[in-house]
């Protein structure tokens, strides 16, 4: 299989695993056209784990403290598209979680508590928040490019809306683990005898 049309070149004398995820990393680039693999991805998070110690690798260097990362390997990363510096998502790389979600589930509605990645839940509800704030005239970190690009792939501004019956199962699933769990949930003991009295 051929994983890009760009040249690149894998560093010799790196450690295997560093050349197999760098080549993960080529494909990712190649399906998904950035290198800005998520936390976690469909990999049980490996892929984004090791990008992100690259990146802890790189600060370490700059810091003049003991690094793994070789200028080869430096080069490497920068010229297949990496961005060392960064670490915190931006908005754009949140945004193509959302794409990556739509194209899995159909809709952009992720579920409060998703455990595969529980940010990018924060994030939609995070862009409800910032668009009531801007058309309040507050202070927002909305704009109109930003809500003209969540309006072209579908998001919904509010949840009230009827939901779908597997949306609203799946909702009572994600809540259901979280109260199992002791953590903050919209179940409640009383809630949890209703649905045993059904």
């Amino acid at each position: 299989m051929k994983l890009t049309s760009q040249p690149y070149h894998v560093p010799d004398q790196a450690p295997q695993e560093w050349k197999d995820k760098f080549r993960q990393l080529v494909e990712f680039k190649q399906t998904y056209g950035n290198c800005n693999v998520p936390l976690p991805w469909n990999d049980d998070g490996a892929l984004g784990t090791w990008l992100r110690e690259q990146k802890h690798q790189f600060r370490l260097l700059k810091d003049k403290q003991p690094s793994s990362l070789t200028v080869e390997r430096i080069d490497a990363l920068l010229n297949i598209g990496v961005n060392l510096c960064s670490i915190k998502l931006t908005w754009q790389e949140r945004f193509q979680q959302l794409l990556m979600y739509k194209t899995r589930y159909g809709n952009c509605n992720v579920p409060q508590g998703w455990k595969e990645n529980p940010s990018l839940a924060i994030w939609v509800n995070e862009q409800r928040k910032t668009r009531v704030l801007m058309e309040k005239g507050q202070k927002s970190c909305m704009s109109k490019s930003r809500i003209d690009e969540l309006d072209r792939i579908g998001f919904e501004w509010s949840r009230n809306k009827l939901l779908s019956w597997e949306e609203r199962f799946a909702e009572l699933r994600v809540n259901g683990r979280l109260f199992k769990e002791g953590k903050k949930s919209n179940i409640t003991q009383a809630r949890v005898e209703e649905l045993d009295s059904i």
